[in-house]
Parts: C-alpha cells; structure tokens; sequence
C-alpha cells in the first residue's frame, strides 16, 4: 500500500513571523509536522477551500482560506512577540 506524499501538492512561500496572539486559521491541536498541516488542509475547512497554510516552529499550524491572507501586512510583529513560521501554497493544476 503506497503512502501519499501530502507535501507535493504545496510550494513553499517563504518565512514570516505571526504573533503570539494571533489565532485567524489556527487549527486546534499541537505538534503538527508539515505533512500533517498539508494533509488538514487538502481535506478542506468547513465551508471554505484552503488555499495554503503556515506551520510554525512550536508545531502550530495555521490555514489560509481568504486571498486576503496572502497580502504583505504593513505591521511587523516584533521578533519577541512573535512566532516563525513557514508559509506553504497549493500548486495549481493546468489540465491540457
């Protein structure tokens, strides 16, 4: 029985840093590994497609379901009130 690789579906974006407070898209849980936040989001949230996620470096993870989510914030968080993060995308699929 072969393993699904849930990690192929994403690109990864780049590094950011959320706050500490900061719960829009937080996925209830802890110690959530990339492939599992990949697998979260591929299974859908509620009523809303996930476009991508953040799985931060205390294991937190995080997804984004609004385009809104994906523009650069004017505010920085600042580095001690705040958590790193890495940003991953859904690839898009052309059929020909």
């Amino acid at each position: 029985m072969s393993t699904v690789n849930y990690n192929w579906y994403f690109d990864r974006r780049g590094d950011l840093r959320r706050s500490v407070n900061d719960t829009k898209g937080l996925v209830p849980g802890e110690d959530f590994s990339r492939e599992k936040c990949a697998k979260y989001c591929l299974k859908g949230v509620k009523n809303n497609q996930c476009l991508g996620f953040d799985i931060c470096t205390n294991g937190m993870c995080f997804v984004l379901t609004d385009q809104a989510d994906f523009e650069d914030k004017e505010e920085e968080v600042p580095q001690e009130e705040s958590i790193k993060c890495s940003r991953f995308t859904r690839k898009l699929f052309t059929l020909i």
